[in-house]
């Protein structure tokens, strides 16, 4: 029973994609913002340090998968409590057309994070 509890393990919150780099050396560096009525919602990411994670996005069209093999790059927090998270990922582990379609939109997204199973 304790393994049920344990196998999926997610955090929702909304935000805005702030952009999107692809660096020469392949990795893909996805940007994004949220206000401080999400913080507490953020800070759960943290649990997800020094690990590799999926990365969805509900939209008004459905649910898109952007990545499944997220890791930090950086999060910041400003007084005000809205943050900016920064995630790296390979360029082969990520979708860049459904990365592109949410950069698109101007309107809030919810973000839904899924710590893989067997990260090792």
């Amino acid at each position: 029973m304790d393994e049920e509890k344990s196998k999926v393990n997610k955090v929702k919150f909304v935000g805005s994609n702030n952009g999107f780099t692809i660096r020469k050396n392949g990795l893909v560096d996805l940007k994004i913002e949220c206000d401080g009525s999400q913080l507490a919602r953020v800070l759960m990411l943290l649990q997800y340090a020094n690990d590799v994670f999926a990365v969805c996005a509900k939209t008004p069209d459905g649910n898109v998968v952007l990545g499944k093999e997220f890791s930090f790059k950086s999060l910041g927090i400003d007084r005000d409590g809205e943050t900016k998270i920064a995630l790296e990922s390979d360029k082969d582990s990520v979708s860049l057309s459904s990365i592109e379609n949410v950069y698109k939109m101007s309107e809030l997204v919810t973000f839904v994070f899924y710590q893989r199973e067997n990260a090792d």
